[in-house]
């Protein structure tokens, strides 16, 4: 004799269960009267001391933060880098003289950047704009170990010209590239995280900046006297690359996230405004320059 068994009844799977994960998150299983587990539970408390929605959310804020927090140390070593080695260097004497330039060589860096940025994602500007800094400031750190780091006495000569013009390209460097880093990277966060994102997140991701500059600020002098200042010229192309890794990674884990449309005109709107403080702040750096030089000139003729 065969028993056969009686035949499963069939279940109809409604057009909506294929979206029910397998692994119910926490929020399903108490409304199925599951409780989470311990590990979840955790989670879950986590993520709201930190107000954060989901664990993919925590790490893309972290992702941004990190951007965040080496673009600044970039810029906080930077504005102390170039000055402190020019003045070590070449004087007093020829500062009004950096600084008129480096102001008007900035108005023309922004122009070029500007037309380079339109039509190109802000990742890739970002990715261009880390690896060039990289490739110039580790040409300038070559050059500093190079030429000898105090300006000869011989006015005139070919190696105090290049010792001035190696000391005025690293300071006119440092001042520019600080600005646009940093100016980039909150660029890119930008196109990535929606307006109401932004809204709740921004705070978080901007936590990198303050990091980098109490931490920076504290232990730069420190580096520096265990290091050598010329030696901070290769800590930032570093940096530089290590933002550059970052930058390539938020393009590829994040490009379906890229914002469009509206969002773009919107970001074309804060550049515009920017440029345009830009260049009111330069065009006031000039208006400075000016005086000093006119005042440094009539102390020099009295």
């Amino acid at each position: 004799r065969h028993h056969w068994a009686p035949m499963a009844a069939v279940v109809p799977i409604s057009p909506n269960d294929h979206t029910v994960p397998l692994l119910g998150s926490p929020r399903v299983a108490a409304g199925n009267g599951i409780k989470p587990k311990g590990r979840d539970r955790c989670c879950q408390r986590l993520l709201s001391c930190v107000k954060l929605r989901s664990v993919d959310e925590l790490h893309k804020v972290f992702t941004f933060l990190v951007a965040a927090f080496l673009a600044n140390s970039f810029f906080v070593a930077g504005k102390n880098v170039g000055t402190v080695l020019f003045l070590s260097v070449v004087g007093p004497e020829h500062l009004t003289t950096v600084i008129f330039t480096s102001g008007l060589c900035s108005i023309a860096f922004g122009q070029a950047f500007s037309a380079f940025s339109r039509s190109r994602t802000t990742t890739l500007v970002n990715g261009v704009l880390c690896m060039g800094g990289a490739a110039l400031t580790t040409f300038f750190f070559l050059g500093a170990t190079m030429l000898p780091q105090k300006l000869p006495n011989e006015g005139g000569s070919s190696l105090w010209w290049g010792v001035l013009l190696l000391y005025f390209g690293i300071y006119i460097s440092e001042d520019i590239m600080t600005m646009f880093v940093a100016m980039q990277c909150a660029s890119v966060a930008q196109s990535y995280f929606s307006v109401s994102d932004a809204k709740r997140l921004f705070g978080k991701v901007t936590l990198g900046n303050s990091l980098a500059a109490m931490s920076v600020g504290i232990v730069i002098g420190d580096i520096a006297k265990a290091i050598g200042t010329v030696q901070l010229l290769m800590v930032q192309s570093f940096l530089l690359l290590a933002s550059a890794l970052v930058n390539c990674y938020i393009a590829n884990a994040y490009a379906d996230q890229a914002t469009g449309g509206k969002k773009k005109e919107a970001a074309s709107w804060w550049w515009r405004q920017f440029k345009r403080r830009a260049v009111v702040e330069e065009l006031a750096g000039l208006g400075n320059g000016l005086v000093e030089f006119h005042s440094d000139f009539h102390q020099d003729n009295v």
